[in-house]
């Protein structure tokens, strides 16, 4: 039999790793009607999303975001509680309005989470099963660190630009419902 510290001590272990149990998860269901950054999809796979065509969501928190410029250099740091989702098909033909994603992959901006890795929790959704889980793991950070510097993917951040972990930086003007 447990005791009430033990449970309270499984619960808080739960927590601190990440259990989100299907009636807590991270990635909140009113996703599709946030902003969408670009118009049109992205094309062709990527490491880490390897789905033909993404589209990219953001929060409206996350959309407050602006550059701030200091001695001459650009930087982009999202407030806490910024969420950039991508969904995710696998499809031979851009996604029709209304079709599933195979999945969904989340930033959410949360410097204080012992699960975040460069201010950021990494988050992924199977949409068919359902299971969602947090990447703890350096992989998504390690390559998102590439966006803060000229790097090989969108628009290739020529300046160097600190972008915090986003290749393409929200700004109104690129976003496009």
């Amino acid at each position: 039999m447990r005791t009430p510290v033990l449970r309270a001590a499984l619960a808080a272990s739960a927590l601190a790793i990440g259990l989100s149990g299907c009636s807590h998860p991270l990635i909140p269901p009113d996703w599709p009607s946030w902003e969408r950054i670009a118009s049109a999809p992205a094309q062709g796979s990527v490491p880490g999303h390897e789905e033909r065509y993404r589209i990219a969501y953001i929060n409206a928190l996350g959309e407050t975001v602006r550059p701030v410029v200091a001695n001459g250099a650009i930087s982009w740091k999202y407030p806490e509680g910024s969420i950039i989702l991508k969904a995710g098909y696998s499809g031979s033909a851009p996604p029709g309005k209304g079709e599933t994603p195979g999945k969904l992959s989340l930033m959410i901006k949360r410097p204080g989470d012992p699960r975040a890795r460069g201010g950021w929790v990494w988050v992924v959704r199977d949409t068919a099963s359902g299971n969602e889980s947090v990447i703890d793991a350096p992989y998504c950070v390690d390559c998102h660190s590439y966006a803060n510097g000229p790097n090989p993917y969108g628009d290739k951040n020529p300046s160097g630009d600190f972008r915090d972990y986003v290749y393409l930086p929200y700004t109104a003007r690129a976003g496009g419902g």
